[in-house]
């Protein structure tokens, strides 16, 4: 845990991100991990398996915008507040990869 801050607002919005990692903690795996379970149905009908894994990338870009979690190591780095924007343009990072990812199944089932 970090013990030098600019000041007690600082600390408190810290606290108060790490209460909701320990509160949230199970989600944020659930969301992360849970979702490559779609994996195995996208083997099974291996035609359909860039669906699948864009749903795995919107899933996983849900899940990280609404709970910005990364490592300490990172934020002792670069601060809650980098931490929490790269973290969330890493969600907008893995939209796009699912959208480009159903217009490729869209365009193999076109042509």
């Amino acid at each position: 845990m970090r013990t030098d801050f600019c000041g007690d607002d600082c600390r408190e919005i810290y606290e108060s991100h790490y209460a909701l990692v320990k509160k949230y903690g199970a989600v944020f795996l659930l969301g992360t991990l849970g979702p490559m379970v779609l994996l195995i149905p996208g083997f099974i009908f291996i035609e359909y398996l860039s669906c699948f894994a864009a749903v795995i990338c919107f899933i996983f870009a849900v899940t990280i915008k609404a709970l910005p979690f990364c490592p300490q190591e990172h934020v002792n780095d670069v601060g809650l507040k980098e931490t929490i924007r790269i973290c969330k343009q890493g969600a907008v990072i893995m939209t796009i990869i699912g959208l480009s990812l159903l217009l490729f199944q869209f365009v193999i089932f076109i042509l």
